[in-house]
Order: C-alpha cells, then structure tokens, then sequence
C-alpha cells in the first residue's frame, strides 16, 4: 500500500528541518574569536601623542643639555675652587665637632718653598661646609721642597701634619719626616724632622691613645731591602720612641695604618723579584703595641697589586683599598689602573673582594664607609669628556659587600678635575675635595683646591655614562633607540587596553 503524505506546514529550509538548540555563548579562552580592527578615538589619539612628545622631549632636551652644552661647573653641584696663582691640592679631609671641615693638602702659591721647580708647603685649611667659605689657611714648611702630608685630628682639637722635606735639592730625593703640630686655630706649637741618612717618606699618621703619634711609610734609612714598610713612634712632643721596618730584599712599603686592641695593622704593597720578572702583592702586617711583627699577609693573584688605604667597619672587620695595574712595572703609577675593594677579618682572612675595571687607582682615591654600612670611593678618571674636560671627579657608591650601587661623574667645562678625599656628614651628604686644573682656553699648570658637595643619590643616566666611554653620536642613538622602544610599548599597551572582541554568531530559532 502507498504511504500517504501527511498534511503538515511546509519546510523552508534544511535548518528548520533539523533545529538544534543554541548553543550558549561561552567565553573559552581556546576558542577562537573573531576581532574587529581597532580604532583609536580623538582622545587616544590625543594621549599618545602627549607620550611622545614627553619621551622625545626628555631624550632630545636631556641629551642635548648633556653634550651639546658645557657640563654644569662644580657650583651648580654646591662645589667650591680655591687657591692662588701656582699649584695647590688638597688629599686629606675630615669633619670637625662642629661641623666644619678641616683639610690638608700642599701649596705652592704660599709659604717659603725652596726649589723653582716645586716650591710646595703644608697647607691647612678650615672649611665652612654651607657657606662655602675658606674661614683660615696656614702653610707649614722649611725653606726647602715639601710633599703632601698626612693628617690627623688631636683629641685636643689640634692637628698634626706628617709629611717629607727634602733634604738634598739637587735630585737625588733623600727626604726626611717632618712632623708638625699645631693648635686649633692651625697655629704651629712645635715640628720635628725625623729620619736617617736617606729617602724616609711618610704616608699616614694617626694619634695613638696615649697622645703620642703613629707614623706608617717607607724607609731607605732602615730595614733589609731596597725599601721597607716602616712604623715610626712618636711621643705628644714628636720624639721618637722607637721604630721597626717590615719587608724582604726588594722594594716594600707602607701606604695606611690604623690602631687596634692589640697594636696596629699596616697595609702597602711589596714587591717580589725572580730571574725572569718583578711583580708586586698587597701587603698587610699586623704588630703589637710595640711595633714588634706578630704576622704579615701578602694578596696577589693579577700583576702588580697594591693596598693604599684600611679603615675598621662597624661590624669589626676591615676593608681595604687597593688596586692592580696592567703594566710590567711596580713602581709605574700610571698603570695603576684597576680599583679592588677587599674585606678582611681581624686575622687577614679574605671575606670578600670585588673590583672596577672603569676606575683608576691613580691619583690617591679616597674611601670611606658610610652611614648604612656600605662604601663610598672617589678618584680621578680620564672621562673622554665631550664638554666635561679630559679627567672628572668619579663617585661610586657600594653596598655591604663591595657591590657596586651606582656612579655619578662631576665636573667642569675648561678644567680637569679630580677627587682625592670624601667624607659623609651627619645629615647624610657627601663632602669631597680634590683639585681642579685649569685647561680652557689652553692648557696651564694652574691647578687649585676643590671642594664639592653632594647628595647620597645617584644622578647619573645610563646615556651619560655610555657617552663617557664611547661618543655623543653612539649615545644619541642609544637615546633615540630607547625613546622609540617606550613610544611602541605605550602604544601596545594602549592597544590592548582598547581591544575589542566579539563572540561568533550562531543562528537564531523561534
């Protein structure tokens, strides 16, 4: 039998056909969405715009102020340049009771002098740290050549100056300790001239608890080689009270000292000879109260290494400073061009060393421990300076550890500058002194005293201090290349913000 078609409402399509139930949007991050193209409104447009006339202005203003006008001078930077018609520098510094500074340094625009070709005194200055002020200066010396001395503070506000006096102008640099002591006000109460038939040059004083003097340096007059670390003891009057010399055969010396519980510790550099080289190693030595050696430590592991200065850290260890140089000879200062910070326990063990290929240990550096534990260094650097002048003030701050935080660079259009000495005040700033030679419109021998003040920050972009090492025209693309990364990530983010995405779109049923 035929089947019979039903009556029914006809079927318009093969959906209607076979409905299905709609299916629920869900937003599955896995399955694929369609997108509109996005579409940046007046105020979008308006932002971004903003952004990159900031970022470029930045860069552009930034980099030009930096290169293309002169390096702001040491005033901007609170700093001071003192001095005479001839050559003076200053290399010591401290903070008084009161506030002030007191430095030490030599002159040759003051005094009595003695030879034309170096006619240089003691110097003493008081600073006045806000007001910038030189409030007195004082020159000490004979009628003959001094060198530049070393200084301490006296537990009766009085200082004391170590320092050499030639004593045969001629050349042959045979040279004596000459000791000055002096009142508060810098008013010389007595000197004496210490030494033996040949060169004895002092390096570091201290005053010891029992008011007599301590005096680290190196000796031609005594000991067993060429040279000797030498320690000299003095009583209040600066009469000697006995001394002793450390070394071998070779050249030895010492740079610094400080007094411990048990006597003092000496640092400087000794050098070892073979039948196929001369290399030096950094040299620490410990003595009793009476200078007597109770052990000494030698560190090298690079040619050429050296120790110039140690200081007792709050945590009671040490922290030396030193440095190694690149070249075949010890006594060449000008290869000593690698800085080294090194923390020691009280029986030489090394707790930890790090160092800065991009800071020279010429031109005696200044190091101190700050307020939070870690360290500040200061010393001359040649900058290849577009503006800045050959050689500017560097400053590097570090944490605990010797670890590097950041560097600024200071310094002054037509002159080359250099830091010798820093200190950290009370209230937490950075008081540097050094010299500054005058190069602009030519260069001169005219080099005065610096001081510079500075807050415990870092200034410094990195820009800065890829132009330093390299060109202006490297550094602008730096620049520019960086502008255009930040305009392109601000402008992904916005994109993305501003994204839209829709759900696909499925039928309809009734």
């Amino acid at each position: 039998m035929a089947r019979q078609k039903r009556p029914g409402r006809e079927v318009t399509s093969i959906t209607e056909a076979c409905p299905k139930s709609p299916k629920p949007v869900i937003d599955n991050p896995h399955q694929p969405l369609t997108t509109r193209s996005i579409r940046f409104n007046q105020t979008h447009l308006i932002a971004l715009g903003l952004a990159s006339l900031i970022v470029f202005s930045v860069s552009y203003v930034g980099l030009g102020y930096m290169f293309t006008l002169p390096m702001p001078q040491l005033g901007t930077f609170s700093g001071e340049i003192f001095g005479g018609p001839e050559e003076d520098r200053i290399e010591s510094l401290f903070q008084l009771e009161d506030g002030e500074c007191i430095a030490a340094g030599r002159t040759a625009s003051w005094g009595l002098g003695g030879s034309p070709d170096a006619p240089f005194d003691f110097w003493l200055v008081r600073l006045r740290r806000h007001g910038k002020q030189v409030l007195w200066n004082h020159t000490y010396g004979t009628n003959r050549t001094e060198g530049t001395p070393a200084l301490a503070v006296c537990s009766d506000g009085g200082f004391a100056l170590a320092g050499y006096t030639l004593v045969n102008q001629s050349g042959s640099f045979d040279a004596d300790v000459l000791l000055v002591r002096t009142d508060a006000a810098g008013h010389q109460l007595w000197s004496q001239t210490l030494g033996g038939p040949e060169g004895d040059y002092p390096e570091a004083i201290i005053q010891c608890d029992d008011d007599g003097f301590a005096i680290a340096g190196k000796t031609s007059s005594y000991g067993a080689g060429s040279s000797d670390a030498w320690l000299l003891k003095t009583d209040s009057t600066g009469t000697p009270e006995w001394n002793h010399t450390y070394g071998g055969p070779d050249a030895d010396g010492a740079s610094d000292l400080i007094e411990t519980d048990s006597g003092f510790l000496l640092v400087g550099t000794t050098q070892n000879s073979t039948t196929t080289e001369t290399h030096s190693d950094g040299y620490l030595v410990c003595t009793d109260t009476d200078g007597t050696l109770l052990w000494n430590c030698t560190y090298g592991e690079r040619r050429n290494e050296f120790f110039d200065q140690i200081i007792a850290t709050r945590s009671g260890d040490y922290v030396i400073r030193g440095g190694y140089g690149s070249g075949p000879y010890p006594g060449d200062t000008k290869l000593r061009d690698r800085l080294t910070l090194t923390g020691i326990t009280a029986n030489g063990d090394i707790l930890w060393e790090t160092g800065w290929m991009g800071l020279s240990a010429y031109g005696s550096p200044g190091f101190i421990e700050c307020h939070d534990g870690g360290f500040a260094i200061v010393c001359s650097q040649f900058t290849r300076g577009h503006g800045f002048g050959d050689t500017n003030v560097i400053l590097t701050r570090t944490d605990t550890q010797g670890e590097s935080l950041w560097t600024n660079i200071y310094g002054g259009d037509g002159t080359d500058e250099g830091g010798t000495a820093i200190l950290q005040m009370t209230d937490g700033d950075l008081i540097i002194v050094g010299y500054a030679v005058h190069t602009y419109p030519y260069p001169t021998n005219d080099m005065d005293a610096c001081l510079l003040e500075v807050e415990d920050i870092p200034i410094m972009s990195y820009i800065l201090y890829y132009s330093m090492h390299h060109n202006i025209t490297q550094a602008f693309l730096v620049g520019m290349i960086i502008s255009f990364t930040i305009l392109i990530i601000f402008a992904v983010i916005l994109a993305y913000h501003f994204r839209k995405r829709t759900p696909p779109q499925y039928p309809q049923t009734d």
